[in-house]
């Protein structure tokens, strides 16, 4: 099995201690849990699901998606790991700002995915959404450590995943419920995954994939 992996800072394993990406992130972590399958990935630091703003355009992910998916393609899983980028406070968005990017992101995605299989000549791949992290609820009141945030960004992400779940259920797309069951963000800056958060988000991942096969949702 083939998965592809497009996403954010977490996915290219960005350490905010040092600046250096991580010896151990979730998606190296993922290929020792399941060694029989084929991943590729394309991380990006700073990578948001959408902009409309001119400087901001090589960072959105509806811009690069198509050419993730062309050079990925044929494969039998697309995972994205986007959003927690866009609720800084530097684009001043609402959860309903963030739920249009999202809307955006989601529609480009999907047209992407269809264009890179039928190119392939595969069936088409099923999309799983992965929640972004929750801040830990110690550091919510540490300005110091989460100040990008704000309040505001704050609450984007306490509210994003039933705005995934309600778009992804609306597009046929699929969810790892990452909030519930526990995954947050480092201690240094609360939205970063430390070496124990890439661990569980692959446990995560490889649980929910495993599930997406009993279902054949993905075959």
């Amino acid at each position: 099995m083939k998965i592809a992996i497009f996403g954010d800072s977490n996915v290219w394993g960005f350490d905010p201690c040092t600046g250096l990406r991580q010896s151990s992130r979730f998606v190296s972590d993922l290929a020792i849990l399941e060694p029989h399958w084929q991943i590729v990935e394309d991380g990006l630091n700073g990578r948001l699901l959408d902009s409309q703003e001119p400087y901001f355009y090589e960072s959105a992910g509806s811009r690069q998606i198509a050419r993730f998916t062309l050079a990925a393609a044929p494969y039998d899983l697309l995972v994205i790991v986007l959003g927690s980028n866009d609720a800084r406070r530097m684009f001043n968005r609402s959860l309903k700002g963030w739920t249009q990017s999202f809307e955006r992101f989601v529609s480009l995605c999907k047209q992407a995915n269809e264009k890179a299989c039928a190119a392939a000549r595969c069936k088409i791949a099923p999309i799983l959404f992965v929640e972004p992290p929750a801040i830990p609820a110690s550091l919510r009141n540490n300005y110091e450590a989460i100040g990008s945030y704000g309040e505001e960004g704050m609450a984007i992400l306490a509210g994003c995943g039933k705005v995934i779940h309600r778009i992804a259920d609306q597009e046929h797309c699929f969810v790892l419920d990452t909030q519930k069951a526990g995954l947050t963000g480092g201690m240094i800056d609360g939205i970063h995954l430390d070496k124990t958060g890439h661990e569980k988000l692959a446990h995560l991942l490889a649980d929910r994939i495993e599930q997406m096969v009993r279902q054949q949702i993905i075959t």
